[in-house]
This record gives C-alpha cells, sequence and structure tokens, in this order.
C-alpha cells in the first residue's frame, strides 16, 4: 500500500507522521500504483523534486485535483494552494497554518479562539491563554495572556503580556501538557530576522 506524500515536496510518511515535516501540510495518500517499491528514494537521484513554491497537484485541504498549476487557490475549496509561511504544529493534532501579518488565539473559549478544539482535551490549558502573530517579514511572536499555568518556549517559562519571538524549530508549551512545534517556512534568500 502506497505511503501518504506531501503535496508540495512529496515528502514520504515516515512512521506515525501525519504532517510533512518542512511544509506542515497534512500528508495526502497517493493512488496506489503496480511499481511503488520503485520509487526514487528521499534523496531524489533520479528526479527532482518539485519546487517548494510551486503549486501541489492536490489540495492540501481537501485532496481535490488541481487544475491548473497558474491557480492560486483550489476551486473545491478555496483553500490557497501555497503553502503557509507559518506552522503551528501540535503534537497530536490539527496543525494551525498563519499567513503574513495574520495571528492566532490559542485558549479553551471557542468564542475568543477558533481553534479552541485543538487545546480541548488539555483541561490546564486556559480559556484564554495565548496569542501567536505572524508580522509582515515572517516574524513570529507569542504573547501570553494571564494565565496561572503559564507559556513556555522551549522549555522556559515567559512573561505575560509581553511578545516572545520565536524561532523556526521552537516547542511552545501551554500549561502543563500541550506542546506545539513552530515551522517557519523561509522564502529563498529571506531572512526573518
Amino acid at each position: 500500500m502506497a505511503r501518504p506524500r506531501c503535496p508540495h515536496c512529496h515528502h514520504v510518511q515516515q512512521g506515525t507522521e501525519w504532517y510533512c515535516p518542512q511544509h506542515g501540510v497534512l500528508l495526502n495518500a497517493p493512488a496506489p500504483s503496480a511499481d511503488e517499491e520503485d520509487l526514487p528514494a528521499p534523496g531524489w537521484a533520479s528526479a527532482p523534486p518539485a519546487s517548494a513554491d510551486a503549486s501541489p497537484q492536490v489540495c492540501g485541504e481537501c485532496g481535490a485535483a488541481v487544475v491548473s498549476r497558474s491557480n492560486s487557490r483550489c476551486t473545491s475549496c478555496n483553500s490557497s494552494l501555497r503553502p503557509a509561511p507559518v506552522v503551528v504544529r501540535p503534537r497530536a493534532s490539527t496543525p494551525i497554518a498563519l499567513e503574513l501579518g495574520s495571528g492566532a488565539r490559542i485558549g479553551r473559549c471557542p468564542r475568543w479562539s477558533p481553534h479552541a478544539a485543538v487545546v480541548a482535551d488539555f483541561p490546564n490549558v486556559s480559556r484564554r491563554h495565548a496569542t501567536v502573530h505572524v508580522d509582515d517579514r515572517c516574524r513570529v511572536w507569542i504573547t501570553p495572556e494571564r494565565t496561572p499555568n503559564g507559556t513556555f518556549v522551549n522549555g522556559c517559562e515567559i512573561p505575560e503580556q509581553m511578545a516572545y519571538q520565536l524561532k523556526d524549530g521552537d516547542e511552545v508549551g501551554l500549561a502543563k501538557e500541550f506542546r506545539a512545534v513552530v515551522r517557519i517556512r523561509q522564502e529563498e534568500g529571506g531572512d526573518p530576522s
């Protein structure tokens, strides 16, 4: 049986991962083929990978086939076909994709946070816990709200209501158990610092 692949770079699922480590998108299951064991190894010795900036062949959200590589949005679900520049990827939940100039409130209150379902299984995460924001230069910031359970970056607690800049690969912790990794997609020649 064929293993799921990233629609952007064709990364093949390793172990129990369900999201591409580079793009943070859900890995899509390819159509089974008779010679799937002959597919190129991740080193791509026989064929170069698709450009990270190229449109995927299928939509990462709904799995619909991309009609034209010139499309920037899916014709079925209207989702962006370009990978998000920033993804906050929880260990066992749906990743939160952020575009430049956007933010995401993270907490258990669905009226305050559209991502409440991501932390619903963690009762020690506050109803209004923290906000992650991406500025126009792709710098990522987290601002903890007033909470008794703390917000952590790489295991160190950060002060409440003070913006803290995150780097690619930083682990964000909300309260005792919730953990997520921040992935920042670098444009060629770009520097988010």
